[in-house]
């Protein structure tokens, strides 16, 4: 089945290249190599976010301990 995560293909395959974890905010943020960044609701897979800011490849991901900031 398709869920709002991975639009019905792998992360891999789309080109994720890393991934963050807000556990305050229940968010996981992922980070593509195309420079897109996507945030989504882990209890529901529901897509919170979509940036396109960056125009390589985005190779890692940090949230601040309180969660205000990536």
């Amino acid at each position: 089945t398709r869920t709002a995560l991975d639009g019905g293909i792998s992360a891999a395959s789309a080109g994720a290249s890393c991934a963050a974890y807000n556990p305050g905010a229940y968010q996981l943020a992922v980070g593509f190599r195309e420079g897109l960044l996507r945030v989504f609701d882990v209890a529901t897979s529901e897509l919170l976010q979509e940036r396109q800011q960056h125009a390589g490849a985005v190779t890692q991901l940090l949230f601040l301990p309180d969660g205000s900031r990536m």
